[in-house]
Parts: structure tokens; sequence; C-alpha cells
């Protein structure tokens, strides 16, 4: 009975902990329909502001907060003036949103990695003794403080929003934003505002995280947990945040104890799956239409580019590419190896294009099956057969078994089936770090035998580049042909007013569990390429961050084109690579360039080469301007001065 009580108690304080951070997220999203994925790194500034305060500037601890309160809400109105502003003005997509938001969170992660570096940073003693006895029953003081503190923000966050008049402002600009700007008040203040508080709030959560663990530049992690509640319970719902953060909470901490450490997170993640299929919005969400959706049951994704062109544009558009790399040939391991890496991420994203492109579902846990494609063809490959072929097949199998299994969440809507695929991937790499006795856990499958094709075995780099390009040029002329039949019509009609193509007799579930099926497929293709590329395995690659930079590669690329989608991984692989040299300001570098191309390239590379020739002609250039001073003079009509 004591160990419960006190696992009781500290399920509750991490649960408030999850709870602010996904106060933060819900916050976000009512003001803007963001998914602002930087709010998770906000906690580690928070955490490592707040060590400074106390370890170095020996501030006391009621001073550290006020302190760290300050900095983390002025970095949430800098975030909003130089990141989402400019988007918002230039009325992005949901998507260049979420990746803008990505790009923030690189850029904060590594600054903090930057000025505290890697190590975990120990917290002063906040507290004088560490617990008490009542009774039989122990108390942690530390775990009563977090609690304490914990309810009291929610609590005063609650107070503000309700009987303030700036909290009932930004309550209606967030619910009825019209009728509010027509009612005086200012959207950009109350956006502003919204993200101020989110910041002090993650602040709070890194302030109260801190002292029970560390400090480290890898506290950011504990902001995809928060996502996952906020959506549990209802995003946008502030008492549903709640609630979720400390389902979250207890769940992780009594999958501790009665479960498995290694596997807790997998029980938590598993249950939220299985609730939100009988909640589809939420424990606390509204029912029926929310607000990121359409029609219907899509996301309405921006298209950054159309399906520009029919099929021969697309071969020839590789076939420029090819004759640009086979002179690299000779000499250049580096960059094959580069280019290699660049064509298998190239692969999964053509899948996942066609999942979010053309169906308009936000996958976010895509290099699972990757990573399910790389451990089946090694395994078939180290325990079974030689053949590769055969391991090539046992793995599209597997990812395609996988993703018949994830489709089933496809009836779930916007971001609830977004947070649902981040749940599956994270449940698939939980399985690969664990299974000791078939994936060998950490240490990973050493050795994996390279390909052998008609009697000869792939080594080289020039061996690889050409055997990766010919599943590349496979995979691209399938979906081409795919996209431009009835079912590719089919899921431009569903992505674009699903409402309209069920009532014409299209079947919705149907035609997303195939297209799930697809992309599950691709993804297992390359997955085998990569395990037999680098001769090495392991559950690191396959990570819910991974994913998200799939996302980015055919956001870049541009959404709803093929082309797009290996541009995009072209560009990310180099880009990232590129800088490289830089060392410490590479990622910081990699994430003002995302959110840069957020701003400035919204539609992504296929949206600028489908403007590029009306641009460059003079009556393409002033319709293109007379369009534009249409577009600011309907929003100047609309928004105060």
């Amino acid at each position: 009975m004591e160990v419960f009580f006190f696992q009781l108690l500290s399920g509750l304080a991490i649960g408030c902990i999850y709870g602010l951070i996904a106060l933060g997220f819900s916050m976000i999203y009512r003001a803007m329909n963001l998914l602002n994925f930087a709010q998770g790194e906000i906690v580690t500034i928070g955490g490592l502001i707040g060590y400074t305060c106390l370890a170095s500037l020996r501030l006391s601890y009621s001073l550290t907060f006020l302190v760290t309160f300050g900095v983390c809400a002025l970095l949430g109105v800098v975030m909003e003036l130089t990141a989402f502003r400019p988007l918002r003005r230039r009325q992005a997509g949901s998507a260049n949103l979420v990746i803008a938001s990505i790009g923030v969170a690189i850029i904060l992660s590594n600054l903090g990695l930057l000025l505290w570096g890697a190590e975990p940073l120990a917290y002063p003693p906040v507290l004088g003794s560490s617990g008490f006895l009542v009774g039989a029953f122990y108390i942690d003081l530390k775990l009563l403080l977090v609690l304490f503190l914990g309810l009291a923000f929610m609590a005063a966050l609650q107070l503000f929003l309700k009987q303030t008049m700036v909290g009932i402002a930004m309550r209606a600009a967030a619910q009825i934003p019209l009728t509010a700007r027509l009612h005086g008040i200012a959207l950009d203040r109350m956006i502003m505002l919204n993200f101020a508080i989110s910041g002090v709030l993650g602040a709070a959560a890194g302030l109260l995280f801190s002292p029970l663990y560390f400090a480290s530049s890898e506290m950011g992690s504990v902001g995809i947990k928060a996502f996952a509640a906020a959506v549990f319970g209802g995003l946008g719902n502030l008492p549903g945040a709640i609630l979720g953060g400390l389902f979250l909470g207890l769940m992780e901490t009594f999958g501790t104890v009665y479960v498995s450490s290694g596997y807790k997170d997998a029980l938590a993640y598993g249950l939220m799956i299985v609730i939100l299929l009988f909640f589809p919005s939420g424990l606390l969400g509204r029912r029926g239409r929310s607000k990121e959706q359409g029609e219907g049951g899509a996301a309405t994704l921006p298209q950054g580019g159309e399906v520009a062109g029919a099929l021969r544009g697309g071969i020839a558009a590789l076939a420029v590419l090819i004759l640009l790399l086979l002179p690299q040939l000779t000499g250049r391991t580096y960059f094959l190896h580069i280019t290699n890496l660049a064509m298998i991420y190239a692969i999964v994203a053509l899948g996942l294009q066609l999942i979010c492109g053309f169906a308009g579902l936000v996958s976010l846990g895509q290099a699972a099956f990757l990573g399910a494609g790389a451990y089946t063809s090694a395994l078939v490959s180290l325990h079974l057969t030689s053949s590769y072929p055969l391991a090539f097949l046992a793995a599209m199998l597997c990812s395609g078994l996988l993703g018949a299994v994830m489709s089933f969440t496809a009836r779930l809507r916007g971001h609830y089936f977004a947070v649902a695929t981040l749940a599956f991937g994270i449940i698939l790499q939980i399985v690969f770090r664990n299974w000791m006795s078939l994936t060998r856990g950490p240490m990973g499958l050493p050795n994996v035998p390279h390909p052998r094709l008609f009697g000869m075995e792939v080594r080289s780099e020039a061996g690889f580049f050409y055997l990766i390009l010919a599943v590349l040029l496979a995979t691209y002329i399938a979906f081409e042909l795919l996209v431009h039949s009835r079912f590719g019509r089919t899921l431009r009609a569903i992505n674009e007013n699903p409402l309209a193509a069920e009532v014409m007799g299209v079947h919705l579930m149907r035609y997303k569990c195939k297209v799930i099926i697809a992309g599950s497929l691709a993804a297992g293709a390359a997955g085998s390429l990569f395990g037999h590329f680098h001769n090495y395995v392991s559950p690191e690659p396959f990570s819910f961050w991974q994913s998200v930079l799939l996302l980015t590669m055919i956001v870049v690329g541009g959404l709803g084109s093929l082309p797009g989608a290996i541009a995009g991984s072209f560009i990310v692989v180099y880009l990232s690579e590129f800088l490289r040299e830089l060392y410490a300001l590479r990622m910081i570098l990699y994430g003002v360039a995302l959110v840069l191309l957020m701003i400035y390239l919204p539609g992504g590379v296929s949206g600028l080469a489908s403007r590029l020739p009306r641009l460059l002609n003079p009556a393409g250039r002033r319709q293109a301007q007379t369009e534009g001073a249409r577009a600011a003079t309907a929003k100047a009509m609309i928004e105060p001065s």
C-alpha cells in the first residue's frame, strides 16, 4: 500500500508537468491552429536557465521562477514575431507552420547544447529534507512541491482566462476571431500574448521537472509526450490538456512498477490509441468537425505544388538528375554515400507524399516502417536465407502488414490521426529497443550481409547507387501511374472535399487504408536498402524526429508533387551534410534555413517551379502583382490598422 501511494503521488506530480506543457500546446493551438513542436524546447531552456540562476547566480528559488518566466515569455514573443507572424500574414498552410515550429525547436535545442553543453546538470537541493512519514506513508517533499505548484499554475491560468478582461479577450479571439476583431480586439496582440503565456508554462514545467531528474539539452523529449497528452484530452481544450497530462503521468509511473520500465511508454501510448478510437476528438474535445479539418475527415493541407506535368515530365527530371550524378561516380566516395542516403530517404518520402500530399493524412510515424523493413531484411538475411530478393520482399511484407494494422486509426480525423501515428511509431521503436532476443536492443544487429544479385555481391558505393536508383525509379513510376489513375483522382477528391467524395459514393476508410499500406510498402523497401547499405541496424535512426525529418522533406519539396518529394529529400540531406563543417552551429543554421524556407518558399520547390515560367514572363509578373495586391487589399479590409 505504501508503494502504491508513493507511485500515485509520483504519477500525479509527473502528470502535472506533462499537463503544463500540454496547456502550452493547447494555448497556441486555440490561438492560431498551430501544433507548436518548439514547446518542448522551451521546457529545456527554462530548466537550463533555472540551473544557471540557482547554481551560478545563487538566486533564491522564487526569484529564479520570476527570471525564468520573464526570459521564456520573451522567447515566446520573439518566436511569434520572427517565425510565425510572417507565415500567418502569408496565409501559410498548417504543414508549413508545423515545419517552421520544428525549425524553431532545432534552433532552441542546439542553442541549449551550445551554451550549456551536453552533460546533465544536477539542481542544487531545493528543500532541506527529502521527505517525511505520515503514519505508514512516506511523503517525498519534492514530489509534493511539484504537485502543489503544478496545480497552482493550472488554477491561476484558468482564473486568468475566465475572470480577467484580457483573458476573456484571448478566449474570444481564439473562438470567434472575426467577431472579436469587430469588437476592437487586436488579434495579433492576443496571439502574441498566447505565445508569452505558453512560454511561461514551458518555463514552469522545466523548473519543476529539472529538480526531479536533471537539466539537460535533451529535456525537450518530454514535449512529445505532452503533445500526445494534449491531443488525448482534446486539442484546444485546456481542462482536457490537464486531464491528458495526469493520465499519461499515472500510466507511465504505474507501468514502470507493474509492467516494465522498458515498455511503460508503449503501454501508455497503446492505451491512448485505443481510447482515441472510442473518443475520436479526445476525451473532452468537441465532437464533429474540428478546427483543422475541412468538410470531412481529412486534414486540409496546402498543395505546395499541384501534380505538375504527366508521367514523362517526372521521368525526364529523374533522367536529368542521373546525368548530373553519373560524372561523380569516379573518385567521389563521400558524395556517393550521401547521394545513396538521400535516395533511400526519397523512396520513403514518395510513400509519405502519397499519404500526406494526396490523401491529406498527416503521418508522424513513418520512420517506424522504415525501421521495420530494415530489421526484417537484416534478420532474414542473417538467420534464414542469403537471397536478398527474398529479404527485400519480406521487408516490404512486414512493413505493409504493420501499415494495415495502423490503418485502423484512419477513422480518426486531422491531428488525432497524426498523434495516433506518432504513438504507433513510438511503440514500434520501443519494441526495437527492448526485444533483446530478436533485435539485440540498443546493441543493434551488426554484420548485415551485403546484397547479392545475379551472382554478384553489391559492396561498393557505386554498386549501391545503381541498386537504390533502380528501386527509386520503380517506386516513382508505380506511384506516378497510381496518382494519375482513377485511384489517384479519388485520393485528391478525398483530400479536397471528403464530405462531397463520400456523398458521391467513395468509401473513405477503404481508400485511406490502401494509401497507408502503399506508403508502408515503400518504407519497407527503403528500410531493406537502409540496413544492408549501412551493414548495421539499430533503433536510433527510426525515432519520432526521423519521422518529422521525412515530413520536412515532402513539405520542402512541395506537397502533392512526387518529383518534389525526391527534390526535398536531396535538399534536406545535402543541406544537413554541407553544414556539417560548422560543427556546433550546423543544426542552428539548419533550423534557421527551415524557417526561412517555410516563410519565403511556402509551396516548396515544386511550387516555385510551377510559378517560375509565369514570373519570368512580364505579363505573368504583372498578373502575379495584381493578384498579390488584391489579396493584400482583401486582408487589409478585415484587419485593424
